[in-house]
């Protein structure tokens, strides 16, 4: 049985829609868990609408606490072997379980492409290769498929064993980029993985947070960061492509600078800045080994690795200059 978990927040506007196509999936050895994250909207009735029509589906009704909450209430309340996520504002085709049931073949991670929409309307579509991956050659499946950009727990379907074996849940003391942490750790427990040539996702594209009503403070993409870059770190020990290490360790530069201007961007406490600066400067050190850096990324690298005391200063003066930027 494949467990669907969809998280609820204000959704009433497309719910039903996603309701439907998983109803209307050709595989039918399914359940749906609708986690109701505090919705101040009809999102609840129109869930148990529903609720009563089906028997596999069940609601959930929870006070606020963010999407990874709301999934990790879906994990531990399912009873399939096998588990995937569609956010409240998008769909699926009526083959997309299908596919992922005829092409399992035990593997740890089952990945399928998908098509962004916005205004109705095909804005980009991602196909995937159509090949198995064991873990000695996941440097291939990183690059092949852009997986470093393809952090969503949408289009995936993980198995609920790996999931308890090693206790991965999304994060929740930070709500900005959980669903990448949630991967990246699912990925790092991996022996082995298969992508499917089959986009039947529709992804959303618009400008409101139909997922949660917290907002994302400077600290939680920080805590992103951290996470993000040891994980990394881990799964790149294992890999020997050259190219592939310098294009990720490229990324950390990137996501450091962009934690370092957030920093300054909203207001900190100077020492809370400091103890953050000092906690992230252990994960990049690293990267000052790495060739072809140019002078501008090399220099933040030598400054970020100073004492947090010393980098405070040197950081500010550089971000009011608008010397350190992510570009």
């Amino acid at each position: 049985m494949i467990g669907v978990i969809v998280p609820v927040f204000n959704a009433e506007k497309y719910l039903p829609h996603c309701i439907e196509s998983v109803i209307a999936q050709t595989y039918p050895n399914w359940e749906l868990l609708l986690v109701d994250d505090g919705s101040r909207d009809t999102s609840l009735a129109i869930c148990s609408k529903y609720a009563k029509l089906d028997s596999r589906i069940k609601v959930f009704h929870k006070t606020n606490g963010g999407p990874g909450d709301a999934r990790n209430y879906g994990i531990d309340n399912s009873l399939a072997e096998c588990l995937c996520f569609i956010d409240s504002d998008d769909w699926i085709e009526p083959s997309y379980l299908e596919q992922f049931h005829v092409n399992d073949n035990n593997e740890d991670l089952l990945i399928q492409g998908m098509i962004q929409e916005k205004d109705n309307k095909e804005v980009e579509r991602k196909r995937l290769s159509d090949k198995k991956y064991e873990r000695d050659i996941f440097s291939n499946a990183i690059r092949d498929n852009n997986l470093m950009e393809y952090g969503s727990p949408c289009c995936k379907l993980f198995r609920k064993t790996i999931l308890q074996r090693f206790h991965i849940r999304f994060p929740i003391e930070y709500q900005c980029g959980e669903d990448t942490v949630f991967f990246l750790r699912y990925l790092s427990r991996c022996q082995n993985l298969r992508c499917l040539p089959y986009e039947g996702y529709h992804y959303l594209r618009h400008g409101i947070d139909s997922l949660s009503g917290k907002t994302h403070p400077s600290i939680s993409l920080f805590h992103f960061l951290l996470e993000e870059n040891t994980i990394y770190a881990s799964l790149l020990s294992s890999i020997r492509d050259l190219d592939l290490l310098n294009e990720l360790n490229e990324r950390h530069v990137l996501l450091a600078k962009r934690g370092y201007i957030n920093m300054f961007r909203l207001k900190y406490e100077p020492q809370e800045k400091i103890r953050l600066m000092e906690d992230f400067s252990k994960q990049i050190r690293p990267l000052l080994s790495m060739k072809h850096l140019s002078l501008h990324d090399r220099t933040f690298l030598f400054l970020a690795c100073l004492p947090g005391h010393c980098q405070h200063p040197f950081f500010y003066l550089l971000y009011q200059l608008g010397i350190i930027q992510a570009q």
